[in-house]
């Protein structure tokens, strides 16, 4: 008998938090910017940072997201990117993981880049967050070469 956890599939459905803390965010910096007490070159600066956020071409700057992964034991994971990419990555020990939210961040092999999938409490049933916790915590994440 093994002591070993399952792996876990993490196909996240789309997060009605997610969507209203990322809508409330840019909302809020928008209000912040108008209402600043700074010159009106200034305002339209930021402004115009602001606006560029939303453009495709700044999603190259961002890193990677993973739409898509199965998790192992050993922190050794197969996940799939938003451009469809599919990749074996290494789960890093610097997630965040509280109640609310989960941001698990990956490494490539031969990247600086980190692809990161986020997960709102309401992007994967109950049952599924609590055993990713489980694996978060009581996983062995240690150096050795992918198991599959």
């Amino acid at each position: 008998m093994t002591n070993r956890l399952p792996a876990i599939h993490l196909k996240p459905a789309p997060s009605r938090q997610l969507f209203i803390w990322l809508h409330g965010l840019y909302g809020v910096t928008l209000l912040a910017i108008i209402s600043a007490q700074i010159g009106l070159t200034v305002k339209i600066v930021l402004l115009i940072a602001l606006v560029l956020t939303k453009l495709p071409v700044y999603r190259k700057l961002t890193p990677d997201q993973v739409v898509q992964a199965e998790i192992k034991w050993n922190g050794w994971s197969k996940i799939v990117l938003r451009d469809g990419k599919r990749q074996t990555a290494r789960l890093r020990r610097d997630s965040l993981v509280t109640p609310w939210l989960i941001l698990l961040r990956f490494d490539l092999r031969g990247q600086w880049r980190h692809p990161v999938m986020v997960l709102f409490q309401d992007a994967l049933p109950q049952a599924e967050m609590r055993s990713l916790r489980i694996l978060l915590k009581h996983g062995s994440f240690i150096g050795e070469e992918p198991v599959f």
